[in-house]
């Protein structure tokens, strides 16, 4: 994708793990069984780049092209949180590392602090959690049968809407709440709870699975996207605003606090790739 290839360009990157992300890779394959824990081999042999941003929080792991379907995971969902490492420290609190693929792949490594905050010595006995099932699940995720309500039927007013899916089930929505670590806008955070994806022409909404990117100081994590185009927030923002973003420039301009507000906007202008 082209997201892949300008983020290579601007940020770098290497091809080597660093000490204390190898470790969390070793204990998440010693805590995965035969199978996925094949897949996981498989992957990190094929590893072309590494890149990290955010104070190295996030750590985007690229793969080449030539895994075999045997060496992908079922799901291939654009994120899975598949396994999670913790370990509490008295002082600083809990320090937390979560495991992600995306289409099958293994894709990132988010950190909730910086590594550099991290003690080894704590890290080795750390408690490894990981979701298997959802690694080889097939479908999209699990739905509510939900489909529908008053943030959807205002988008219909004025978006053509091409295909849709309900929404995903409570639990969802509240790890993917959680874990973003910003300030959704009040009416995404409701069309959460009546839809998980719908597609717009080119443009593609998608609920819990919307997917985070870097950005020169920080990270952005896309709401609605046509890449290289995208409705965006900032990750660990303390306040409500939506971006319009296109990656081939960097540009970036508010477009309100909204949702719906901005997807307005960009449903005016109808900005093209």
């Amino acid at each position: 994708m082209l997201n892949d290839l300008f983020s290579k360009l601007i940020y770098g990157g290497d091809k080597s793990f660093r000490s204390y992300e190898k470790l969390i890779l070793d204990k998440t394959a010693a805590s995965f069984t035969e199978r996925s824990r094949h897949c996981l081999a498989a992957q990190l042999l094929s590893v072309s780049l590494i890149q990290r941003w955010n104070n190295d929080r996030m750590v985007r792991i690229f793969l080449k092209d030539d895994l075999r379907a045997e060496d992908l995971f079922a799901n291939t969902d654009s994120e899975v949180y598949c396994a999670r490492v913790v370990y509490k420290e008295a002082s600083a609190g809990s320090f937390r590392c979560d495991i992600v693929s995306s289409r099958g792949k293994l894709n990132t490594l988010e950190f909730n602090k910086p590594p550099k905050q991290w003690d080894p010595a704590l890290l080795a006995n750390a408690l490894v959690t990981v979701d298997e099932d959802l690694l080889w699940r097939r479908t999209r995720g699990t739905s509510t049968g939900v489909l529908g309500g008053p943030v959807l039927n205002s988008i219909k007013e004025f978006l053509l809407i091409d295909s849709v899916e309900p929404a995903a089930d409570q639990e969802d929505v509240s790890s993917f709440i959680e874990r973003v670590t910003t300030t959704l806008p009040n009416d995404f955070v409701v069309l959460l709870a009546e839809c998980n994806h719908f597609v717009s022409g080119q443009w593609t909404y998608a609920g819990t699975h919307s997917r985070r990117i870097p950005f020169p100081d920080g990270e952005l994590l896309l709401l609605y996207e046509n890449d290289p185009l995208s409705l965006c927030v900032k990750v660990d923002a303390q306040h409500q605003e939506i971006f319009f973003y296109n990656q081939l420039d960097q540009y970036l301009e508010s477009v309100g606090e909204t949702f719906v507000e901005a997807l307005k906007i960009i449903s005016i202008n109808q900005p093209s790739p």
